[in-house]
């Protein structure tokens, strides 16, 4: 596998969508050469499969001047994942309900636009233009952005938010992306990373002490969190309950991924859910 792009770079992106359509260790040559010229983008992409060149020419107007440098960034990305995808399509066939828009949160590419001064309408053809996303996205991606910005403008002026990731899993999903080892090798390392966990609970809680702000929401994620132990829990909601006001939580979510897909982590550790059923939920 070799991807050259010339004129514009959008490496992350264009492996994502590559690994859709072709193995990583196959034989294939990308070429993807970008241009910007009299408010026209031109992206030329060149595929050779299998001995066979697939090509496709992508042209999009666009003007740059008075957008601000993040946005003319994304049409550009896109641009260029969607001329690889049109020339990727004629070797195979993938359906793309969302389209070249790529991330966990789709919406939130809405909710920017949106937020950036673009009318709805301007929203639609964006998506449908350049992302390529289906009508039934569109309209889905919508009401979520909308009932997100619901949420966000109730955000209290000097409020903060807290993740906390448990980079432990029982087994590795192979789709997923987030940073996260399986317990069967790295399970030694869990009260290492506790400690240092806690220690980082503390330092935080200073530094959110100094800016005279105070935390609003709290998620506990991962990984999956249920594979820590219940004294491995109780040490971290206790340091949390400490550290911080949770009077003022909105919001205290752990995620429990796991008991949906790994029941057993409850059944071999009953004492996780008296633990859940100590810990402060407010929603």
């Amino acid at each position: 596998m070799l991807i050259i792009q010339n004129g514009y770079e959008c490496d992350y992106e264009m492996k994502l969508f590559y690994k859709l359509y072709f193995d990583m260790n196959e034989d294939i040559y990308v070429y993807s050469n970008f241009e910007y010229k009299d408010k026209v983008i031109n992206v030329y992409t060149e595929i050779i499969y299998n001995g066979d060149t697939y090509f496709d020419d992508f042209y999009y107007d666009f003007d740059t001047e008075n957008q601000k440098a993040q946005f003319i960034k994304k049409i550009f990305t896109a641009s260029c994942t969607k001329s690889f995808c049109h020339a990727a399509e004629k070797i195979k066939h993938i359906n793309l309900p969302w389209g070249v828009m790529c991330g966990i949160r789709p919406a939130k590419i809405v909710r920017e636009l949106m937020e950036e001064g673009h009318s709805d309408s301007e929203v639609v053809e964006i998506l449908k233009k350049i992302y390529e996303v289906s009508d039934e996205k569109i309209d889905l991606a919508y009401k979520v952005a909308k009932n997100e910005k619901i949420l966000l403008d109730e955000i209290g002026e000097n409020s903060v938010s807290i993740y906390i990731g448990i980079p432990f899993c029982p087994t590795r999903c192979l789709y997923c992306s987030f940073v996260s080892t399986d317990i069967r090798v790295s399970g030694k390392y869990m009260d290492p990373f506790v400690d240092k966990l806690l220690l980082e609970i503390d330092k935080t809680a200073e530094v959110i002490d100094k800016m005279g702000a105070y935390v609003e929401n709290i998620y506990i994620g991962g990984g999956t969190p249920t594979t820590l132990e219940p004294h491995h829990l109780k040490a971290i909601f206790d340091r949390l309950k400490a550290n911080f006001d949770f009077s003022k939580l909105f919001l205290f979510f752990y995620r429990m991924l796991a008991f949906f897909y790994f029941p057993l982590a409850f059944l071999q550790n009953p004492n996780i859910m008296i633990l859940f059923s100590k810990a402060l939920f407010r929603r």
